[in-house]
């Protein structure tokens, strides 16, 4: 069982929209080899926005060293969003129930 269903980034999309996301040049698909992703709706020109996310929506250093209290205060943006997934999915297959 896939556990991302096209209909979950659907109600992600209208939740995020809800809470001011500008998402209507990006959508969820799959590519050619079956690849899971987010595709533009149109054509890109350098410097064009694809999406914006509301500063509450927007995850980085400040959520992940709050979560993880041993992180760097100065670790890196996309570093620190990428231990803050691991320590949700650590968190996630070591659920007790």
């Amino acid at each position: 069982d896939d556990p991302a269903k096209e209909e979950h980034f659907h109600e992600l999309f209208e939740w995020a929209t809800r809470k001011g996301a500008k998402l209507e040049n990006i959508k969820y698909g799959k590519d050619l080899h079956g690849g899971r992703g987010l595709f533009t709706t149109r054509s890109i020109a350098k410097n064009d926005i694809i999406a914006m996310l509301p500063r509450e929506l927007r995850i980085g250093q400040k959520l992940a060293c709050q979560r993880i209290p041993s992180l760097p205060t100065n670790t890196p943006d996309l570093s620190a969003l990428s231990l803050l997934l691991l320590s949700f999915l650590y968190d996630d297959a070591n659920k007790v129930t």
